[in-house]
């Protein structure tokens, strides 16, 4: 009976802990797509969580990783990402 018992404690701490850890990778994992318009343009956040793109206006895009904004591009003169401090 004790066994029993045993088995039963350590399937729900081996269930707790798998669902924990499915919640922390689905947040991760979500998926961003707004659309924003107020005075100062018209703005598109499209990506994930932690890597993502804002364009403004269609004119200018920039590339955020990791709550930075890494790199931009002017749609008008350049179909390229212009990256800050050489990192792409």
């Amino acid at each position: 009976m004790l066994k029993v018992i045993l088995l039963i404690i350590v399937c729900m701490v081996i269930i707790f802990l798998f669902r924990k850890k499915k919640s922390k990778r689905s947040l991760v994992e979500c998926n961003i797509n707004c659309e924003y318009k107020c005075k100062e343009g018209y703005f598109k956040i499209k990506g994930k969580k932690n890597n993502f793109t804002i364009e403004k206006n269609g004119e200018f895009k920039f590339l955020i990783k990791d709550g930075q904004i890494i790199a931009c591009k002017d749609k008008r003169k350049n179909s390229e990402f212009v990256y800050y401090g050489g990192v792409e």
